[in-house]
């Protein structure tokens, strides 16, 4: 049962991230995305958050 539970709770997780990046690239996120993203050590999550 605990794998059902983490199963589920990865494909939300991708959900999430996967809004995250279309949401990367619509206004007014765009802008800011194109030099945040520039930053080492700084990703799509991390970036949008």
């Amino acid at each position: 049962q605990e794998f059902a539970i983490i199963g589920h709770l990865c494909s939300l997780v991708k959900e999430v991230e996967e809004e995250l990046a279309q949401l990367s690239v619509s206004e007014p996120w765009t802008q800011h995305m194109t030099y945040v993203m520039q930053i080492p050590g700084i990703g799509l999550l991390t970036a949008m958050t």
